[in-house]
């Protein structure tokens, strides 16, 4: 069985040499069934340099792996800098590009709207799964959406956060 929860769940009940340094957070855009949020998420770039290197690799795990057959999200330059990752480390100038290029990035390509793509497309994909072929078709066409706009419109958000709540174990999108 497979179950799904936030980083503060999943730290607490994993193998204590287990690192859940370099997984997304699932929970960074939902919210509980009660309507809370869904977990502690991030606060952005703080400035520190192990922030700043989390933030760049996260930024090229998301860009050159997760989200690049469906949002068509790469770009050259850092394509080269995630296959030196799978070898060696980032030197701190190779992480402050990454940062920089991130930074002057359009907003549809922004770290906060990768993740939030993600998470999307993750829960989704997760109620598309559940529902099966006959009920799928709203959050197919809701997938769609997102792929094309990396977002999800607030109307829709609503209507499709109406249907989630009726799939067991899918959580709300905010």
């Amino acid at each position: 069985m497979i179950v799904y929860s936030g980083p503060n769940c999943a730290e607490k009940n994993i193998d204590p040499a287990t690192t859940l340094k370099d997984l997304p957070d699932l929970t960074k855009f939902t919210s509980s069934a009660a309507g809370g949020p869904g977990g502690s998420g991030g606060s952005g770039s703080s400035g520190s340099h192990a922030s700043d290197r989390k933030r760049a690799i996260e930024y090229l795990v998301l860009r050159e792996e997760k989200l690049v057959s469906s949002f068509n999200t790469s770009y050259t330059v850092l394509k080269a800098y995630y296959n030196k990752m799978q070898t060696t480390e980032l030197t701190d100038e190779e992480i402050k590009h990454i940062n920089i290029i991130e930074s002057h990035a359009p907003q549809a390509l922004k770290l906060t709207q990768l993740q939030k793509c993600y998470n999307y497309n993750f829960w989704l994909e997760v109620g598309i799964k559940r529902l099966g072929p006959q009920d799928n078709g709203y959050l197919k066409g809701i997938r769609d959406i997102l792929i094309k706009n990396h977002d999800i419109p607030a109307d829709k958000l609503k209507a499709t956060n109406k249907w989630l709540k009726n799939i067991d174990g899918v959580p709300q999108l905010k």
